[in-house]
């Protein structure tokens, strides 16, 4: 089994509960979930992989702005 895929399984969510979903470098929002058909993967400027929006979190994580 690939390190990778074992290590991402058992790492808890930060404290604060964001996520890739919430970054702003976070784009191109793609892969549907065969479950309920949410999107499930993005890119990132910083990763060479593509990241889980609702499990991986990186140290280049930057707070999307809200806009009104």
């Amino acid at each position: 089994m690939n390190a990778r895929i074992k290590t991402m399984a058992r790492q808890p969510l930060p404290e604060d509960g964001l996520t890739c979903k919430d970054c702003a470098h976070a784009r191109d929002f793609r892969n549907r979930s065969i479950y309920d058909g949410h999107l499930i993967m993005c890119s990132c400027d910083y990763q060479e992989h593509d990241m889980m929006l609702n499990v991986d979190r990186c140290e280049h994580f930057k707070r999307k702005e809200v806009r009104p």
